[in-house]
Parts: C-alpha cells; sequence; structure tokens
C-alpha cells in the first residue's frame, strides 16, 4: 500500500524570518515534505532570484528582501514566505572623515596662530640707542695706496 500526500513545509525548520549579517556565510534550513517527496525552491520576490535550500552560500545585501519558498511534486504546491533581513556592516566614513577635518581644523588654527604671534613679536617697537656724536663717523673704505 503506497499512501501519496501532498507536499508540506515545515515551519519548525523553516524559520519565516531571518536576520543575518552582510558577508557571512548561511544556509537556509528549510525541509519539505510529502509522498512523492517534493522539490523545493525559494525565490526572491519580483527577481525570481534562487537561494539555495540546505546548502551553505555566501550572503550579501543583494539578498536582503522576500522570499517565496515553494515546496512542489505531482500532489501538489505549497508555498511558504521566509523574509530575509541582511544587516549591512556600518559604515566608518563619516567618523573618519570627521576625524580627518578636525585635525586638519586644529592644525590651520595652530599655524594661523604661529603666524600672528611670530608677525606680532617682529612688529614691536624697538628702540635704537643712539651713538655718541663726540667721534665723528669714518669711512670704511680702503684709502689710496700711499706713496703713488
Amino acid at each position: 500500500l503506497r499512501v501519496l500526500y501532498g507536499p508540506k513545509i515545515d515551519r519548525a525548520t523553516c524559520p519565516q524570518h531571518l536576520k543575518w549579517k552582510d558577508k557571512t556565510r548561511h544556509v537556509l534550513q528549510c525541509q519539505a515534505r510529502g509522498n512523492p517527496y517534493p522539490q523545493l525552491r525559494c525565490l526572491k520576490e519580483g527577481s525570481n532570484r534562487e537561494v539555495p535550500v540546505g546548502i551553505p552560500f555566501f550572503v550579501n545585501v543583494t539578498h536582503n528582501g522576500t522570499y517565496q519558498c515553494q515546496a512542489s511534486s505531482s500532489q501538489g504546491k505549497y508555498t511558504l514566505v521566509v523574509v530575509m533581513d541582511i544587516e549591512a556592516p556600518k559604515s566608518h566614513f563619516v567618523p573618519v572623515f570627521l576625524a580627518v577635518l578636525v585635525t586638519l581644523g586644529v592644525v590651520t588654527v595652530v599655524v594661523a596662530l604661529m603666524y600672528v604671534f611670530r608677525e606680532h613679536k617682529r612688529s614691536g617697537r624697538y628702540h635704537v640707542r643712539q651713538e655718541s656724536t663726540s667721534l665723528p663717523l669714518t669711512s670704511m673704505q680702503p684709502t689710496e695706496a700711499m706713496g703713488e
């Protein structure tokens, strides 16, 4: 005696909501039962992109979305909706960019302050002491050779 029955996807082994991290390896653990044994395929809605079932695969953000997992055999079809939520890595661009801007700002302020204080120091008043007028100033040029 052979009893035939339609396909069914076991909800206990096929979670309807998955939360995975981007660029990691995972296995979609869905199992279908039925007689005859059904074929199980999970296709992304809107693109018909197939995700392997029971086989490790590399997850990335393009896997994010809703999938129709369908078990089918000569006895019928059974569909279960599975949502994959793929968490993208946090971007370090903004903090690094802000750190570079702050560093450049600090360096600019320090350089500007050094320039201003150096110029201020140079522009200070200096008093030149006048030389005594009792000694005449003489030229330091060589005198003509004597005896010519």
